[in-house]
């Protein structure tokens, strides 16, 4: 309603911003719900930088929307190009040139990047209607869960301190889910991610393929998964393992990542189509068409 409302006035609007906010809205509105806190269903950590993105890019873009024409007087001497065109002569080839070769550039990499959110929210749709469908990659290749399995072996001494504090399921599920929200190591971050990956690679080696999983086994390997990387990631980070373990690390999380970070070929698709038929439909007759 807000995207139609603000086209149909010729306002400029941002689809991203609103999608940013109606996804919080959801995730706060459903821990409340479910009686777990306000602020429990929001990924914090990850909403911080995705917002300093959003404060940071505009910024970047007027600095260099005003650099780049004065650097273009610099360059090019001829007054010619500097002038407003007339209304009933075409500008220089060169200019025209240009113009085609920049626009094409902007519409095809904003199109490339800003159609993810599209791809994101229908896989979220998806996921939640259908997650024994969607969850996962249902047609994983099985010796890519044997390379898991294998790469899990490579690094369990990583993860298996000698000496660490015994935790159980559910303390390791909360440790972990309070450490990829704030990133804060402490003891029992390495005992509960061993205890969770230890719980994934048992998941895999009991089955052939991902099919074999019952609906709420598929979105519990989905979170295992999730939950995994982002500690992992938290660990690098930090700097709270060496390199070469850190290495290691980054390594199995590329084998491991693909069973739940997956796009359909025909979501691309439904998106790119949508995208490019609303922007046939939705022209702007208030601007003036470019001469060119």
């Amino acid at each position: 309603m807000w995207n139609v409302g603000t086209w149909y006035l010729g306002l400029p609007a941002s689809s991203s911003h609103i999608l940013i906010g109606s996804i919080i809205g959801v995730g706060m509105t459903h821990s409340l719900v479910a009686e777990e806190g306000l602020a429990d269903g929001v990924y914090w950590s990850k909403l911080g930088e995705t917002m300093m993105a959003l404060l940071v890019s505009p910024v970047i873009g007027f600095t260099a929307a005003g650099l780049l024409p004065l650097l273009a007087r610099l360059l090019f001497r001829n007054q010619v190009l500097h002038r407003p065109t007339s209304e009933t002569k075409a500008p220089p080839l060169a200019v025209r040139a240009v113009l085609i070769a920049t626009c094409t550039g902007v519409s095809f990499t904003h199109g490339s990047n800003d159609g993810q959110k599209g791809m994101g929210l229908i896989m979220l749709v998806l996921i939640a209607l259908a997650p024994a469908a969607f969850a996962l990659q249902l047609d994983t290749p099985p010796a890519h869960l044997r390379a898991i399995v294998e790469g899990s072996r490579r690094v369990e001494r990583i993860l298996h301190v000698p000496g660490a504090p015994a935790i159980d399921a559910a303390t390791a599920e909360q440790r972990l889910d309070h450490y990829a929200d704030t990133g804060r190591f402490d003891a029992d971050v390495l005992p509960a991610l061993a205890m969770k990956n230890d719980a994934i690679v048992a998941t895999l080696s009991r089955i052939g393929s991902l099919r074999d999983l019952t609906a709420a086994e598929r979105s519990q390997l989905r979170s295992d998964v999730y939950l995994v990387d982002v500690s992992v990631d938290h660990l690098m980070r930090c700097n709270a393992v060496g390199d070469a373990d850190a290495a290691a690390l980054d390594e199995y999380r590329d084998t491991l990542l693909p069973l739940a970070q997956y796009l359909p070929m025909w979501v691309k698709a439904a998106v790119a189509l949508a995208r490019r038929s609303a922007r046939a439909a939705c022209p702007t007759p208030r601007a003036r068409r470019p001469s060119w």
